[in-house]
């Protein structure tokens, strides 16, 4: 990209905007370019270029040229209003370009119509940034969730700053401090309460009298000692008044009948050994208490995850297939060789052409020369001369004639510009001799291009 990052973001953070399942911003190029040819190309310069990364769920908005960058927070009042109204009339032109192709008979250039209807919406003003004094979109496309579906955008920017309700707010100040000058009614009985705090100490220190610990009057205890033998001499007798032998009960318990103890020539029923015993507990009625699990053998349910936003299906821009994308070797880098670009490759660079249809680029090289053929939406073959070079350690895909199409439609020569990127796939970016980017995406065919 020919000019500075100014901001990334994730996709599920806005509202994409579209016509008849065709987002925004998957046609953000084609859109672009359209612009630039058929309104103007100072209007195709208010919006950011967008490239998505690998996953295709984060966007990094790019400008369209260089130049210092100001956010439009930190613009000042005069840059503000003079962007602003360069905004407004720029919305009328797009608009009006809008409601035109809206109105012809061609069903893809209707919705392309619609399509720009949408194009000067962004989620608020954190999103629009001064690039060498004039205002760049990003976001172009979007709206926030919660924003109405009528929300326009320009007003957003059209709000007074967040410092100007401040000098409102010095006005009950003022008045609070001349309010603050009388002597509230409140604050006499708070005197009167400060007045009695001494009284009140005073009357308690002249309240506390001295208290004297008295016995508690619980049941004194008695001494087991001398009870206890007396109660074990103490003789029995019966009811003809006969004395006779005290057995002791178990455990120190006595006999449950009360009535006269057998004597010596009685003879004496034991009592049953399942009397002695307690009667077990009915242990098979009541169940055992369950043991919670333990996290080992039963880990807690882990909380439900959100669900994950469904993003549109992305276009067809590439054929179905196993095309791998273009790689740059480390070697031929170094020695200028461009031998590996031998064969056919697809390149997918969003452009349209003068009908607002997308276009598709095919290359064929052997030896670093190569022949270029644009296919149009209506089956028709454009073509025309490249070549390919390594300098400074970039690969440049230059056109050196214009492509030219069997109905005498011809396209300006481009150059596309690749770099090796962070994954390692080649990072290419197309140009126009009289100006004008556009991002571009080379992978190698996996079958032969078609021909008239």
């Amino acid at each position: 990209m020919s000019g500075a990052l100014l901001r990334s973001g994730a996709l599920r953070e806005f509202f994409a905007l579209g016509a008849v399942g065709h987002p925004v911003y998957q046609s953000a190029t084609q859109l672009r370019v359209a612009m630039r040819s058929q309104i103007g190309a100072d209007v195709a310069d208010t919006f950011a270029v967008p490239k998505r990364n690998d996953s295709g769920d984060t966007i990094d908005w790019y400008a369209p040229y260089d130049g210092p960058v100001v956010p439009w927070t930190a613009a000042t009042d005069d840059e503000r209003a003079q962007a602003l109204q360069s905004l407004q009339a720029m919305r009328e032109r797009v608009l009006s370009a809008g409601q035109r192709l809206q109105a012809e008979s061609d069903s893809e250039r209707q919705v392309f119509g619609r399509l720009l209807q949408h194009v000067m919406t962004f989620p608020d003003d954190q999103h629009v940034y001064l690039v060498d004094g004039k205002p760049v979109l990003t976001f172009w496309g979007f709206r926030r969730h919660d924003a109405p579906s009528t929300v326009d955008s320009l007003a957003l920017l059209a709000l007074p700053r967040a410092a100007a309700p401040a000098a409102a707010a010095a006005v009950p100040v003022a008045e609070t401090a001349v309010r603050g000058r009388r002597w509230p009614w409140w604050l006499w009985p708070l005197l009167l309460l400060l007045l009695l705090l001494p009284l009140l100490f005073w009357y308690r220190s002249c309240s506390e009298v001295p208290t004297l610990a008295l016995p508690s009057a619980g049941v004194p205890e008695l001494p087991r000692g001398d009870l206890q033998p007396e109660l074990r001499e103490r003789p029995v007798y019966d009811a003809q008044g006969r004395p006779v032998d005290v057995l002791p009960g178990r455990d120190g318990a006595t006999l449950p009948d009360g009535g006269a103890v057998p004597v010596d020539d009685a003879p004496v029923t034991e009592p049953p050994v399942a009397d002695e015993t307690p009667a077990p507990v009915e242990e098979a009625e009541t169940p055992p208490p369950t043991e919670p699990p333990t996290p080992e053998t039963e880990p807690p349910p882990e909380p439900p995850q959100p669900p994950t936003p469904e993003e549109p299906p992305l276009p067809p821009e590439l054929p179905p297939g196993t095309e791998q994308p273009l790689q740059i070797p480390p070697q031929a880098l170094q020695n200028g060789n461009v031998d590996f670009l031998n064969g056919r490759w697809n390149s997918n660079s969003g452009l349209i052409d003068e009908s607002g249809r997308p276009v598709q680029l095919e290359y064929e090289f052997q030896d670093g020369k190569g022949t270029v053929s644009l296919r149009r939406s209506d089956g028709s073959v454009c073509r025309g001369n490249t070549s390919a070079s390594i300098s400074q350690q970039r690969l440049m895909i230059s056109d050196r004639t214009r492509i030219k199409c069997p109905d005498g439609q011809q396209f300006e020569p481009s150059t596309v510009d690749c770099a090796v990127g962070s994954s390692g796939q080649a990072e290419c970016n197309g140009r126009y001799a009289s100006g004008g980017d556009f991002p571009v995406e080379i992978r190698q065919a996996d079958q032969p291009s078609g021909s008239e």
